[in-house]
């Protein structure tokens, strides 16, 4: 069986086809790029900011300050009913985590569930919130947590590797 091969495709053809799908997609690339600059609502090319984004999350004036505990003033609190809150990606979570935290992970670009924040509200308990490695993300949610409207919030000093390095219990895979 002998199969012909279309003109087009020809090598000797093939060259001159490239070159004019490359100029159309160059001049394409320039008019996008020209159409920008007119644009009123235009996307900038370099940005000086890590993120263009901003997320506004709901804001309670009142609250009071964030209190920093220790793993061993944790352990105590346990006891007489404290809400835990592990701001770590839910990977790390389910590695080890506080018996009886919740995996709440923080994300600089959303809000918390609007559920379990007005959850925290609610209570009378003192809502304990810790990060992983980089506890500033156990420091930014319990901030954005208290900034939001949750009466009482503090902030487990040296996170997850604090509580561990302590000795204290860690529980693997899900809690609640």
């Amino acid at each position: 069986m002998n199969l012909r091969i279309p003109d087009i495709l020809r090598p000797a053809n093939l060259l001159p086809l490239g070159l004019k799908a490359a100029a159309i997609v160059i001049m394409a690339a320039i008019a996008g790029l020209l159409f920008n600059l007119v644009n009123p609502r235009a996307i900038p090319y370099f940005s000086s900011k890590p993120y263009d984004v901003i997320v506004s999350c709901p804001q309670e004036e009142k609250a009071p300050g964030i209190k920093r505990i220790t793993g061993r003033e944790l352990n105590e609190m346990r006891v007489a009913g404290v809400i835990i809150v592990d701001s770590r990606p839910v990977s790390e979570y389910l590695q080890g985590h506080i018996p009886g935290a919740i995996s709440l992970p923080y994300d600089p670009l959303a809000c918390p569930d609007p559920k379990i924040v007005e959850m925290m509200k609610g209570g009378e308990q003192v809502v304990v919130v810790y990060g992983g490695t980089s506890p500033d993300e156990g420091v930014a949610l319990a901030q954005l947590l208290h900034h939001q409207g949750v009466p009482m919030v503090a902030h487990l000093e040296g996170g997850f590797p604090a509580w561990v390095q302590a000795g204290m219990t860690v529980k693997k895979g899900e809690s609640r």
